[in-house]
């Protein structure tokens, strides 16, 4: 019994032993590791400048196309046109007339001018626009859409059925100065008045001079008198007898007569 004992007390002799040694090779071995500190690297540069102007970029922001060099600044514009651009190319294009009433009015008068918006194509051309200055004048009335004064123009937007046509008439009042042109062009895109430029013959230019008036001669009255008196120079009167005929004929024979009887007399006292 004592041996059972003997041989209980070595196995928790050793047991214990064993996990000393467990803990002391632990400790060896978390000695040998050297202690090191944790490494924290610096921000690094990510740019070097912050440039403006020379890229584009897309979104809610202001948008710029460069100017050289020309093929890309042309693919630019035409990409910045956007839908907006490629709807007006699909519109129909309408022929535009600018003619005044008179080429010609005295100075300070009025004259009426005509503004005529044609779409002779099949389709409806909506929201079709034209411009034109300020003149001084009536207010334009357009026979379809509106007309609005924004700044120094007057632009007129409506649409225009197929075949159809808008006109827009004002009097313009004609130059108080003498030789002076009142000029009027309009512009529209998708039409044939582009980029009008005055002048010629061009029918988005509306061109009136003024002219000054002579003073007419006030009119004769007709002279009171006798039938067959001459009415003027290089005119022959007519033959006839009247009062003052006859006493003019009277004093000449009367006259006659004296001279007959002086020469008498005068022979009488010769002899």
């Amino acid at each position: 019994m004592w041996v059972r004992q003997v041989m209980g007390s070595a196995r928790r002799i050793g047991g214990v032993a064993m996990a000393t040694a467990g803990l002391a090779a632990g400790a060896l071995g978390a000695a040998a590791v050297p202690a090191a500190a944790d490494v924290i690297e610096p921000f690094a540069k990510r740019y070097d400048e912050s440039p403006y102007g020379d890229f584009r970029t897309t979104g809610n922001t202001v948008m710029g196309c460069p100017t050289t060099p020309a093929d890309r600044a042309a693919r630019c514009a035409t990409a910045a046109d956007g839908e907006a651009k490629e709807k007006e190319r699909k519109q129909p294009p309408v022929k535009i007339t600018n003619v005044p009433a008179q080429r010609a009015a005295p100075v300070c008068s009025s004259v009426k001018n005509t503004i005529t918006i044609k779409n002779p194509s099949g389709s409806t051309r909506t929201g079709a626009t034209a411009s034109w200055q300020v003149t001084p004048g009536s207010k334009p009335v357009a026979s379809s859409g509106t007309v609005t004064e924004q700044g120094s123009k007057y632009v007129w937007k409506g649409d225009v059925r197929p075949h159809g046509e808008v006109t827009v008439t004002q009097q313009v009042k004609v130059s108080c100065t003498a030789g002076q042109v009142r000029v009027s062009t309009v512009t529209a895109p998708g039409s044939n008045c582009p980029r009008s430029a005055p002048g010629g013959d061009d029918p988005c230019t509306s061109a009136v001079l003024a002219q000054r008036v002579q003073a007419r001669p006030a009119p004769q009255e007709p002279r009171s008198g006798p039938v067959g008196r001459a009415d003027g120079p290089g005119q022959l009167a007519e033959t006839g007898s009247n009062s003052d005929t006859m006493l003019y004929a009277g004093l000449a024979i009367a006259l006659c007569a004296l001279g007959a009887l002086a020469v008498a007399a005068a022979r009488s006292r010769r002899d």
